[in-house]
């Protein structure tokens, strides 16, 4: 039960105008020291403990000083409540952010590792009693994993593997993030192979945030130490994906045979995620045959292993590859065969595998199987809340609310698309969508705000550094232009 904090409510309307002149009345605010040095010492005392989880409680301070005498901390409290760098939210109490990290540093020196330890372990077991309801459906929630860190990191990241997966599952990237700085916040005391994961972690989590060039620098800063053959596998196909997003095709091919060469014939396992992963790059690098080859052998291997979301993985691609190959009915086939393999439970794929089936009927001129499936899809990205699924697929909606006569509705889709793709930083299939747009204004002869969408679209694609297309559409703006850009599959 968490406590209303009328006084840090004030605090907050008022702005944060005595943190920063607290904090400025300090000779280094970096400086644990120069935070507490004007405290008694009971109070500085408690001040530092506070700074080791990232909020609390009042009931939590008998968690965090239950070394200390009784009336130590009753004596504490009242002047705690008082100082200009506490503050409160929905989640509690907490510090400021530069005395926090400026104290929770402090905890970090070799001296201080028994008592910090200690009080980590008992704040590990106050969240894991006090939080079962607030974690969802994960089993373990984020402040067990980070106090559990300080005291044993094996078992700390065998719990943060399983959140994570479950957390990506659930389309909650942001709860990833969070809990991944947290992590990285010990520093040095992280074990080599500890960090290493962190910031393989830390890349997927970036490349799932559409951050690619932040993704290859976390998955560089995973292979700092040595690491393991199956960390460096997962590093090379993180790095894979997020080169071929940005175009750098040689540096993504070489990443995927740098993983196929370190599965070899030991981790045969493996062999499937890395042949889907190097059939995708080479469909986008244009090798489509030999991309063809690797997806079919990504497929059979995986259903030979028992693999099902794999083989459906393997045989989306092979459904997109066909369309580039303006192939639709063996687009369509390929898609059916991820569909029948997928899990019930796996919406995003499913959500993905019915919009491109959509795209494909459209292709077909088959408007109510390609509506069905469309609306279908467009449900399940809302209810999982996947902005760029979502916008892709109300691109894919264009051409069916087009054929249907609904010139508005075509238009409302289009903008909401385009502003879905730019709030998940795929600027590439903005402006693509920008370009649709003004292609269906364009229609209607008493609109002239065409050449606005179109000017748009280029400057979206600056924003995604893709030039060719930049200078295409300068040229649009003076010719005109075809039909609408397909969607990406």
């Amino acid at each position: 039960m968490r406590a209303n904090w009328p006084h840090f409510s004030r605090r907050r309307a008022l702005g944060n105008s005595a943190i920063e002149s607290f904090l400025k009345s300090l000779s280094n605010p970096q400086e644990p020291r120069g935070v507490l040095d004007h405290l008694p010492a009971d109070l500085a005392d408690l001040v530092r403990r506070c700074a080791i989880p990232h909020h609390f409680e009042l009931e939590m301070l008998e968690v965090l000083a239950a070394d200390l005498p009784a009336d130590r901390l009753s004596s504490s409290f009242d002047a705690l409540m008082g100082l200009p760098f506490i503050d409160a939210d929905d989640s509690g109490l907490f510090l400021h952010d530069a005395v926090r990290s400026s104290l929770f540093s402090s905890w970090l020196v070799d001296g201080e590792q028994e008592t910090f330890k200690g009080i980590s372990a008992r704040l590990a077991s106050f969240f894991a009693s006090s939080e079962p309801a607030a974690n969802g459906s994960f089993e373990t929630s984020p402040d067990v994993i980070f106090h559990t860190m300080a005291v044993d990191q094996t078992r700390a990241m065998e719990l943060l593997r399983d959140y994570f997966e479950a957390a990506r599952s659930n389309q909650q990237i942001g709860n990833c993030q969070m809990l991944l700085n947290w992590c990285l916040e010990y520093g040095e005391r992280l074990e080599p192979a500890t960090k290493s994961q962190l910031h393989l972690y830390a890349g997927i989590v970036a490349g799932e945030l559409r951050y690619w060039t932040m993704a290859l620098e976390e998955f560089a800063l995973a292979l700092d130490s040595d690491v393991s053959r199956n960390l460096f596998i997962k590093v090379a196909l993180g790095r894979a994906q997020a080169s071929v997003e940005l175009r750098q095709y040689a540096d993504a091919i070489r990443s995927c045979s740098e993983a196929y060469t370190a599965a070899g014939d030991e981790f045969p396992q493996l062999q499937p995620e890395i042949l889907l992963t190097w059939g995708r790059v080479l469909r986008e690098a244009g090798e489509l045959d030999e991309a063809e080859a690797k997806l079919h052998e990504s497929a059979q291997m995986a259903m030979s292993q028992g693999k099902s979301t794999i083989a459906a993985g393997a045989f989306n691609a092979l459904g997109a590859l066909y369309r580039k190959r303006n192939d639709p009915r063996k687009a369509i086939r390929s898609f059916e065969q991820a569909l029948e393999r997928l899990d019930r439970e796996n919406r995003l794929s499913i959500a993905r595998t019915k919009s491109n089936i959509g795209a494909l009927f459209s292709d077909l001129n088959d408007w109510s199987d390609a509506e069905l499936a469309l609306r279908e899809a467009l449900a399940l990205y809302r209810e999982i809340r996947d902005r760029h699924g979502e916008a892709t697929t109300l691109n894919n909606l264009l051409r069916v609310s087009l054929h249907k006569g609904l010139m508005e509705e075509a238009e409302q889709n289009a903008e909401r698309a385009a502003r879905l793709f730019v709030e998940a930083r795929d600027y590439y299939s903005a402006a693509v969508t920008k370009k649709n747009l003004a292609q269906i204004v364009h229609r209607n002869p008493k609109r002239q705000d065409w050449k606005e969408f179109l000017s748009e679209a280029m400057r979206l694609f600056e924003r995604a550094s893709a030039l060719d297309e930049v200078r295409q559409v300068r040229r649009e703006l003076k010719a005109g232009y075809g039909r609408l850009s397909p969607p990406s599959g």
